[in-house]
């Protein structure tokens, strides 16, 4: 995701809820590049077969995203193990933020 990309997302998403600053914004692509892990994860145990370690890495990497939104009352998130859909959904303030707009 290219700069202006970024900054686009940004534009919308705070013309919505001004109060979502730029260290929002940061965490949300920190949160993002965890979703990406977590695809992946999520593809290669269909694609590899269900594997323990798999697994097993993929709820490190939730237990990650859990822990950083902790005591962050903006934000929830669901887990989903089908990688046919999005397998980590982040909400802020109940609204669900869109990944490819991120």
């Amino acid at each position: 995701m290219n700069r202006k990309e970024i900054r686009d997302f940004w534009l919308k998403f705070s013309s919505t809820y001004p109060e979502f600053s730029f260290d929002d914004l940061d965490f949300v692509l920190k949160i993002k590049r965890l979703w990406l892990k977590h695809q992946r994860l999520a593809v290669d145990s269909v694609n590899k077969g269900d594997t323990e370690t798999t697994y097993k890495n993929m709820d490190m990497v939730e237990n990650k995203i859990v822990s950083l939104i902790k005591g962050k009352r903006k934000y929830s998130v669901e887990f989903q193990g089908d990688p046919r859909g999005i397998t980590v959904i982040l909400y802020y303030k109940n609204s669900i933020i869109d990944w490819n707009a991120v």
